[in-house]
């Protein structure tokens, strides 16, 4: 049955959901290839892609002609660019369309071990690979012409690590031919004569290796490659041709971190004459990631963070794509000077851990507590408030990381490297040493920084909630605690004449602040029973508003009983059914307006002004409760009509300027984050 059935591939491959599917296959594609790699996983056509796949066959065999006969094309670089797209897609319809399966083993040695006899013909291949690699590699030895064939066979191979066909003896040889080239190529060996072109393909090799999650350091994978028949086969072919056409371009097609490196080395300024010779004899390294497999996937924003931070840090933003080639060929490189390597590894890493805990000391823990002081709690735990919270903060310490960092590579490298190193060498690896060590300490700070923020914000809703206990001593007027009475609107009608505020009386000593807090208290404890059962699932005032607290002054007070007033008037609203009491909701205007606002006498309007400002805050709210489902289109068709009743009510009963009505109305629309609760 296995043969005739077909999985859907854009639905679920071996257990992979769609989207993880997709997005694994498109990885492994350069930008502007995904778009047709997309449609080809939307059709999910059997035959399409068998017609494709003989097609571009057929289209690679006519391009690389360097494999049939002597002289290279003068256009040999244009045509690797070519090879290397097609060789994608002819690996992914071999590997994977055909046997579904786009997951990465775990245990991808131990499935290569395992005998093809010993198989219960569910994973077994049954489409032998397309292409003969070992063959291939014959022939383009023997022509000389290998350095521009490795970097597409690479590429074909690729997906062959997603397909269950570990076990067949194809992909196996493969695999072990390009393992003998590896050890060729690597720098014991002194018949080789390292040069450009055997560079490319020890990285091409590399990449291919580390993205099987093959690590060529292991007794494991050493052994079993040993142990392959064939595995003493020479490395054969002369490369003069073949290094005399790598231009710039076909390095680039093989790989683009060469060129990033020789630009690094330029622009240390070494001189032009050296630049040529220390691309062979530095010893790049980044333990940031040497020891880590593979990375865990991170939204976009944190990696914007991150390449922004490594722009202020180092001076330059590196693609993801060339980063991780520029640390492919770093590690390939590591071979020349292992006494090196280790004094390195260990300063880049002990520099960027002391870097990191130095400056979470100090300027973090500031601008941590300055930026959650200077925000209300709820907003502090906006997701996106937060990831520009962090990018600001870690940006703030860029400038201490960077000279601390600096300095203390250079101090330890010079003291640390053997004495007898060609000065241009250590000159080099305090470059990278410092270069690897800013790197790691962005990481190191980019996961340090959420914590420290957010203990800054478990003190300040601690800090709030003492707050809130202070200014909820008041206790609740005795008939309101056991009133279960459902109109709202009659409860808050005689809250409001019991705290009657009398001009005379209060407008002394504090006790206009006491009333008009007291009000608003009374008022939200009366509605909170209500509030809970009409949406049980919208957030308690007392629990987010940043302003209910003891230590306020009248006009924030105010603020918070506009914000209140207009919270007991939409569940009012919200209660009554369309229009039947609408008489009640007029009598709820006027209540406040003779008991409150025309008691204010400041010689102005500011009072009501924020009090209208409370009010549109209660509406910006409503929205982004609406925003998040804890409010319905019902509910939010209220908030905005009591929202507007009540502001027009102000203007027309001459409590608000229409000017000030403008100017709140304007705030509203601007800068709705700055009046949000």
């Amino acid at each position: 049955s296995h043969h005739h059935h077909h999985h859907r591939v854009t639905t679920q491959l071996n257990g992979t959901p769609g989207m993880e599917l997709v997005s694994t296959v498109l990885n492994n594609f350069p930008t502007n290839l995904r778009i047709y790699m997309l449609f080809l996983l939307i059709a999910d056509s059997q035959r399409l892609n068998e017609q494709l796949e003989s097609k571009m066959l057929r289209r690679l065999f006519d391009i690389a002609t360097w494999l049939m006969s002597s002289p290279l094309p003068s256009d040999v670089s244009e045509r690797l660019l070519s090879c290397k797209s097609l060789a994608l897609f002819v690996g992914y319809f071999t590997f994977c369309s055909k046997d579904k399966a786009c997951v990465l083993p775990e245990d991808v040695l131990g499935r290569l071990l395992e005998a093809s006899g010993d198989d219960h013909g569910r994973f077994f291949l049954k489409h032998p690979p397309v292409l003969d690699v070992c063959d291939l590699i014959d022939r383009s030895s023997s022509q000389g012409s290998l350095p521009f064939t490795l970097p597409w066979l690479a590429d074909y191979l690729r997906f062959g690590k997603y397909s269950d066909n570990g076990r067949n003896d194809e992909v196996r040889k493969a695999l072990g031919r390009l393992w003998n080239i590896r050890s060729a190529l690597s720098g014991e060996n002194q018949k080789v004569v390292h040069s450009t072109a055997t560079l490319c393909m020890r990285v091409c090799l590399d990449t291919l290796f580390e993205e099987w999650g093959i690590n060529p350091q292991d007794d494991k994978v050493v052994q079993f490659f040993n142990g392959l028949e064939g595995s003493d086969a020479a490395f054969a072919g002369n490369l003069d041709m073949a290094n005399k056409a790598m231009d710039q371009k076909g390095v680039q097609a093989c790989c683009p971190e060469l060129d990033d490196l020789a630009a690094v080395i330029s622009r240390k300024s070494l001189s032009a004459s050296h630049a040529k010779k220390s691309l062979r004899k530095i010893t790049p390294v980044s333990p940031a990631y040497a020891g880590s497999s593979k990375a865990v996937p991170t939204t976009s924003e944190a990696n914007d963070s991150m390449s922004k931070l490594k722009v202020a840090l180092i001076g330059r933003e590196d693609t993801k794509l060339q980063g991780e080639k520029a640390l492919t060929l770093q590690r390939a490189m590591l071979g020349r000077y292992p006494e090196l390597k280790n004094v390195i590894d260990f300063v880049v890493d002990a520099v960027a851990r002391n870097a990191v805990d130095n400056v979470i000391g100090t300027n973090v823990r500031e601008e941590c507590t300055r930026i959650v002081h200077s925000s209300d709690v709820a907003r502090c735990n906006d997701e996106k408030h937060k990831s520009k919270c962090y990018h600001s903060i870690a940006m703030a310490s860029a400038g201490e990381i960077k000279s601390y960092v600096t300095e203390k590579v250079h101090t330890a490298l010079v003291v640390l490297i053997p004495a007898n190193t060609d000065a241009q060498v250590a000159d080099c690896a305090v470059r990278i040493g410092t270069e690897a060590s800013l790197t790691t300490a962005a990481k190191r700070l980019l996961d340090r920084i959420p914590i420290e923020y957010q203990k800054c914000v478990k003190e300040k809703i601690k800090g709030c909630s003492d707050i809130a206990k202070k200014m909820l001593s008041m206790s609740p007027l005795p008939w309101l605690s056991d009133n279960v009475s459902k109109d709202l609107a009659g409860t808050a009608t005689r809250i409001v004449e019991t705290f009657r505020v009398c001009w005379l009386a209060d407008a002394q000593e504090d006790g206009l602040l006491k009333k008009v807090q007291g009000l608003a208290f009374q008022l939200n404890f009366g509605a909170m029973r209500t509030k809970a059962e009409m949406f049980p699932l919208l957030p308690k005032v007392s629990t987010y508003h940043s302003l209910w607290r003891s230590d306020c002054s009248i006009s924030e007070a105010l603020q918070v009983l506009g914000y209140i007033w207009n919270d007991v008037t939409f569940l009012c609203h919200a209660m009554d059914s369309a229009g039947d009491a609408s008489g009640r909701k007029d009598q709820l205007f006027s209540c406040i307006k003779a008991n409150l606002l025309d008691q204010l006498k400041f010689g102005s309007e500011q009072p009501n002004v924020h009090f209208g400002l409370g009010v549109a805050a209660q509406l910006a709210d409503a929205c982004i409760f609406h925003a998040e489902d804890l409010l319905d289109s019902a509910a939010m068709h209220s908030a905005q009509f009591c929202t507007a009743k009540l502001l027009s009510f102000l203007v027309g009963s001459g409590s608000l300027h229409p000017r000030s009505l403008q100017g709140i109305l304007v705030r509203l629309l601007d800068e709705p984050q700055r009046i949000c609760e």
